[in-house]
């Protein structure tokens, strides 16, 4: 199931009406949700209901079947920002804790494999963008720059 939302709230409504309508499919299907980012925007301040919401929704399937994904920070929330420190230092610990192995840390594979870097450079050379901002919401710099 791929479906967008206003926020995570709005996301178990349709998992909850797709679980409800498939019935038989449910024990056989996985569900991956990197779902949550929209409850920490200005708009919506709710970070705190999306650990709670994504574990109702997997108490609805079967024990396992749901891997959150770790959130990521954007250009307006870097190193040392209340964002930062909301989604890094706080959602994704949370998510952690609550969901153990299930949970799968996209943020720091990103920063610790090296991806920004490699699409960050091609983009730099095309004048695209610059390394603070490619990097920034990464919270971590391109060798030879320094986080801001």
């Amino acid at each position: 199931m791929g479906v967008g939302a206003e926020n995570i709230q709005q996301t178990q409504v349709r998992f909850n009406s797709w679980v409800a309508q498939n019935a038989a499919a449910v024990p056989l299907t996985g569900h991956i949700c990197w779902c949550g980012h929209v409850n920490t925007n200005l708009r919506n301040q709710n970070e705190y209901t999306i650990v709670p919401v994504l574990q109702a929704m997997a108490a609805r399937i079967p024990a396992g079947s749901l891997m959150p994904i770790g959130l990521t920070n954007e250009p307006a929330q870097p190193i040392g920002s209340a964002g930062y420190e909301l989604i890094v230092e706080g959602v994704n610990v949370d998510l952690a804790a609550a969901f153990g192995n299930r949970y799968a840390e996209v943020r720091r594979y990103l920063v610790t494999d090296g991806w920004p870097w490699r699409v960050c450079r091609p983009l730099r050379r095309i004048g695209t963008t610059s390394p603070r901002m490619c990097h920034r919401s990464l919270g971590a710099s391109p060798p030879g720059t320094q986080d801001t």
